[in-house]
């Protein structure tokens, strides 16, 4: 549907953070697929076209969040970015961090989390945290690295640590029937980034919340600043290890 493409395209363009010669940093909206699936007919690999601005190349995407996750999402601009952005991500030489409400407190106030993830590689994979407010006995606000990039791995490991994700309907099936909760959305945001460009710059880029996150927020007087958040960034997030039961 033609429409629909072009709201799509006009809502992208607006959340586009950063743009130079080589990649376009999104703040991706949640329940935007990146790529299609069988409950997918529209995403922004449809989309691809209408991102080239003043370049002949088509944009190529190097990684993906899932669906329902908001967040940063890097698209190359040419296919040499590409090569090396994709490399990048493979051997793991982009730092991401994650911000996520939690239905629940974990145990420990951070940890690192080493499980395998259900898929064919059935490799482990590894995510750090750290618990940055406890809510109200019943909620965390968590900051999350992903050292491995398994499909819907921070998702899995929270379920794991006996937190689930609020909103997570594939990893927590009877949801909190708060009414302050928007019951459609995924409380997963993919906060932060930091990478080395091919010509050896060191950028950081950082997306601002989702709609439903800051009014949770908000609502439970959970502070979200950049300096707030940062402090947890640089102290990067490690103590212990926790070793979860596949």
């Amino acid at each position: 549907n033609l429409n629909d493409l072009k709201s799509l395209k006009k809502k992208i363009i607006s959340h586009i953070l950063y743009k130079d010669q080589e990649k376009i940093i999104i703040n991706k909206p949640p329940g935007v697929a990146v790529h299609r699936g069988t409950q997918t007919s529209l995403s922004i690999d449809d989309i691809k076209d209408e991102l080239k601005f003043n370049l002949k190349e088509i944009p190529r995407i190097v990684h993906r969040i899932d669906k329902e996750t908001s967040g940063l999402l890097i698209i190359a601009r040419t296919y040499k970015s590409s090569v090396y952005l994709s490399k990048k991500f493979k051997d793991k030489n982009i730092e991401k961090f994650y911000l996520a409400i939690l239905n629940g407190i974990p145990k420990r106030t951070n940890g690192t989390i080493i499980s395998k993830i259900k898929d064919k590689k059935n490799k482990d994979a590894v995510t750090k945290y750290i618990v940055l407010k406890k809510i109200k006995k019943r909620f965390s606000f968590v900051l999350l690295k992903p050292e491995t990039g398994r499909k819907r791995q921070i998702r899995e490991h929270c379920f794991k640590l006996g937190c689930p994700i609020v909103g997570d309907k594939k990893y927590f099936k009877n949801l909190d029937k708060n009414k302050k909760i928007e019951p459609n959305k995924l409380f997963l945001h993919a906060y932060k980034l930091k990478l080395t460009t091919q010509y050896n710059k060191d950028e950081e880029y950082t997306a601002p919340f989702p709609d439903h996150i800051k009014k949770f927020c908000y609502l439970y007087k959970i502070p979200i600043s950049k300096s707030f958040i940062n402090k947890f960034v640089i102290t990067n997030i490690l103590k212990g290890v926790i070793k979860l039961k596949n």
